[in-house]
């Protein structure tokens, strides 16, 4: 039986947000596999010593360029000595011979420097190409984008594999001489037989509600930034309601004077099972950003057709029951025709892909 490291940046949630979605999915593929994992725990610092040894890794992990960003060296110093004491090098010392990781998202790159040292190998599952996400905070230069992402690629490039949730960024990785290989999102078993229940209470509709179901958490800030872009153009939009559905939405946005925008906020599991039966479609628009949503597997899934701008549909493109828009008038276009149930995704099998971790 195979055993691993796991160092793991959300909890595995069948019912949880995207990451903790895409979480659970790994998790249940490597136990159908038979993969044993030793995860860290967190801990909070521990003494002087830890603190010398906190910095030591800082400097070993982003170069001592780092003590001309002041801001940038506490922020790196702060959330290693945290989260990562001495705890981490009996982490490390035990006999598993590879680490898998979630997060390559700057403050992580400390387990890179600790594989190499250690001589593990590493392979990594990265939910985003961290540094190209809009508005990220960056541990280099206060803000340097180039540099954030150069140091990105660097620590995969040091990976024996990289499995990535989207066909753009394992090319893009391909591109740096990376092993990079595509593991799209498919959800875990539980959520599967959900969304396959709401597939079958909507094959039995009469009639359009002329309801148009925006869902996502406007706490992330693409998500909430094509959230708001939708709702204050809606008014343009004829004879739809556009129903506004999630984490903060509520307060992170700002309803418009004008147009058929009803605010749900974030509601029971139980409500949104409803609004995904009801709705006509769901609507997603995003700006540029990585990674993939996994809300449109699910909707495929669920049997509702998907309305997106081209940033959003990413890694979906010309999928069956997937329609693309670039404005106000392409999208009233859309919403003028048959939505029809789309045909439902196939299940999609990984089982090759386990001879990439042995």
């Amino acid at each position: 039986m195979k055993q691993l490291l796991y160092h793991r940046i959300f909890e595995p949630k069948a019912f949880g947000h995207g990451g903790e979605r895409r979480a659970a999915q790994l998790a249940e593929w490597l136990d159908s596999q038979g993969v044993e994992r030793h995860y860290y725990p967190l801990r909070g610092i521990e003494g002087f010593r830890s603190i010398c040894w906190s910095m030591r890794l800082v400097l070993q992990t982003y170069g001592w360029t780092i003590l001309r960003h002041p801001k940038s060296l506490w922020r790196a110093f702060r959330f290693i000595s945290y989260n990562y004491t001495k705890n981490l090098q009996d982490f490390f010392k035990r006999p598993e011979k590879t680490l898998l990781i979630e997060g390559t998202i700057e403050e992580f790159q400390v387990l890179f420097t600790l594989a190499k040292r250690y001589k593990k190998d590493v392979i990594a599952f990265p939910h985003n190409l961290e540094s190209l996400v809009p508005k990220s905070r960056y541990v280099i230069g206060d803000g340097e984008k180039i540099a954030a992402f150069s140091n990105e690629i660097k620590y995969m490039q040091s990976c024996k594999v990289v499995f990535c949730i989207s066909q753009e960024e394992t090319w893009l990785l391909r591109l740096w001489g990376i092993n990079a290989y595509y593991f799209p999102y498919y959800p875990p078993k539980q959520t599967e037989t959900y969304l396959l229940e709401i597939r079958q209470e909507r094959m039995v509709r009469k009639i359009p509600t002329k309801r148009i179901l925006m869902a996502g958490s406007a706490l992330n800030g693409p998500t909430a930034q094509g959230m708001q872009q939708v709702m204050n153009y809606w008014k343009y939009i004829d004879g739809y309601e556009l129903r506004v559905a999630g984490y903060g939405t509520i307060e992170n946005l700002q309803q418009p004077q004008s147009g058929n925008v009803l605010m749900l906020g974030a509601i029971s599991d139980q409500q949104m099972r409803e609004e995904m039966i009801n709705c006509d479609a769901l609507l997603i628009l995003q700006p540029p950003t990585t990674g993939a949503l996994t809300r449109i597997l699910e909707a495929l899934l669920a049997g509702i057709p998907i309305i997106a701008n081209d940033n959003a549909a990413r890694d979906y493109h010309h999928v069956n029951g997937l329609h693309e828009y670039a404005n106000v008038e392409e999208l009233q276009d859309i919403l003028s025709k048959d939505l029809n149930i789309p045909a439902q995704p196939n299940q999609i099998d990984f089982t090759n892909l386990l001879n990439m971790i042995k």
